[in-house]
């Protein structure tokens, strides 16, 4: 008897337990927040069970944010508070405050020993950059030629790209964001199409340890991308990131592509215009047998089994 009551106890603490302990599902109702705003996160917390939204009483913690490219890890344990319409809220800008993409890890915990849900969310600081301290310039194996860029602007003067294997244009420039901070984007490249064909190529702009971001190209990578073509090319800058409000298209100007291939711009085709009639050429059929030979040769064929007819009666 004793035994069955510790087994009834054991089930019934075993039930208790269970019900008290919850798995959390954590869903980010704000993915992005604008630099200019308040900063403040707001987390549905809902009972992975039931569905439903996690009470007031519940701890929920923001445990780390870290940002997608490693500049910034920080471990404040700061505890979320609870909004009127049933989120957790918590001000990221108190914790860092800078353009870019940041994961969060967020720990959710119910009373009566329940289980502690842990879930990593991704949030963006978005915000407006500008480029600035931005140049172009030609380099050769004797001279380099810089021009300086006004943002938005284009060059006054088209560059002149010899037919030297040394020959290179370099596109150098910073990225900041509104607080005047260095920002480093997720995608910056240059782009040159080929005026006459419309062919382009594509360059990626590397940055360098001194914060600066550069862009080389020259008669190989012509080749490579548009079959090395001569003539004029127009430059442009291109800039994206989640985390940029208005992704950056600045034309640069022309570059002048000394030798290389000359190419002619394609004719347009215009899709209504009539199609010649095609007439398609059949081979010519063989000639056959004349048919009194068929005839004759099929006379034979019947009289050879008639006669193999006749002998097997004759035999039996």
């Amino acid at each position: 008897m004793r035994g069955f009551a510790a087994v009834l106890l054991l089930a019934l603490g075993t039930g208790v337990h269970s019900a008290t302990a919850s798995n959390y599902k954590l869903d980010v109702r704000t993915p992005q927040l604008p630099l200019s705003g308040k900063g403040w996160l707001a987390v549905a917390v809902t009972d992975a069970a039931t569905g439903k939204l996690a009470p007031r009483e519940t701890m929920v913690v923001v445990e780390s944010l870290k940002s997608v490219s490693g500049a910034i890890s920080v471990r404040p344990e700061e505890r979320m508070w609870f909004n009127e319409d049933g989120t957790f809220g918590a001000d990221i800008f108190k914790l860092h405050k800078a353009l870019g993409l940041y994961t969060l890890t967020l720990a959710a915990s119910g009373g009566g020993g329940g289980e502690t849900s842990r879930q990593t969310v991704e949030v963006a600081v978005t915000g407006k950059v500008t480029v600035v301290d931005a140049k172009a310039s030609v380099e050769t194996a004797a001279s380099r030629d810089t021009y300086p860029l006004t943002f938005g602007q284009p060059m006054p003067e088209t560059l002149s790209l010899p037919d030297e294997t040394a020959a290179k244009v370099v596109v150098t420039f910073t990225v900041q964001q509104g607080s005047g901070e260095g920002f480093a984007p997720h995608q910056a490249m240059v782009r040159a199409t080929h005026a006459a064909s419309g062919a382009a190529a594509f360059v990626r702009a590397k940055s360098g340890d001194d914060g600066y971001h550069r862009a080389t190209f020259g008669l190989s990578d012509l080749a490579a991308q548009v079959d090395g073509r001569g003539g004029l090319y127009d430059l442009a800058l291109l800039i994206g990131d989640a985390a940029i409000e208005t992704p950056i298209q600045w034309d640069l100007g022309q570059v002048d592509v000394t030798g290389g291939s000359e190419v002619v711009a394609a004719p347009s085709v215009v899709p209504s215009a009539r199609r010649p009639e095609i007439h398609h050429v059949f081979r010519a059929p063989d000639r056959r047998t004349p048919a009194a030979v068929s005839l004759l040769f099929s006379a034979f064929q019947v009289a050879a089994v008639v006669a193999l007819g006749g002998a097997l009666l004759h035999i039996t």
